[in-house]
C-alpha cells in the first residue's frame, strides 16, 4: 500500500505533459485532447489502484466479479425496460415545437424522412435540429 501512496504522491507533481505519457501507458491510447490535468490524474489514479487490487487477488474471484457483473448489466437491459421505443408504421407522423419553429417527421420504410431527406434514425434528426446529442425517440415523444 505504501508503494501505492508514493505513486500517487509522484502524480500529484506532473506535469501535463508526464500525465498525457503516463495516460498512454497505462490505457494504451491517447487521452482526452481537451482534459484538465485534475482529471487526468484522478483517472490515472483510479486505474492504479484498479491495478493495485487485482494484483492482491486471487485470479478466480476477479473472473467470478466479472461475471457477476455481466450478469447484472444483461438483467438490467432486458426486456423489461421501461423506456421502450414505440413501433412507428410507414406514415406516422411526429411534429415537435423546438425554439419556436415546428418540425415534422414521417416514418418511412427506409427510415425516417424530414425536410425532404431520409435519416436512418430520430437521433440524428433530433441532433440536427437542437445541434446537440439528444435521444431521437424522446425529443420526439415516442417512448412508452
Amino acid at each position: 500500500m505504501n508503494l501505492l501512496k508514493s505513486k500517487l504522491t509522484e502524480l500529484n507533481d506532473q506535469s501535463r505533459s508526464q500525465l498525457m505519457k503516463e495516460w498512454k501507458r497505462m490505457f494504451g491510447t491517447l487521452a482526452p485532447e481537451h482534459s484538465r490535468e485534475v482529471f487526468l490524474k484522478q483517472a490515472i489514479a483510479w486505474q492504479m489502484q484498479v491495478e493495485q487490487w487485482e494484483q492482491q487477488q486471487p485470479e478466480n474471484s476477479i473472473k467470478r466479479m466479472h461475471k457477476l457483473l455481466h450478469r447484472k448489466l444483461s438483467e438490467t437491459s432486458s426486456s423489461s425496460s421501461p423506456n421502450k421505443t414505440l413501433a412507428l408504421t410507414q406514415g406516422t407522423q411526429m411534429v415537435r415545437e423546438w425554439n419556436g419553429n415546428t418540425y415534422r417527421v414521417t416514418a418511412t420504410n427506409d427510415g425516417y424522412e424530414y425536410a425532404g431527406q431520409v435519416y436512418r434514425s430520430l437521433t440524428a434528426i433530433s441532433k440536427l435540429i437542437t445541434g446537440t446529442a439528444w435521444s431521437g425517440p424522446k425529443f420526439f415523444g415516442v417512448v412508452k
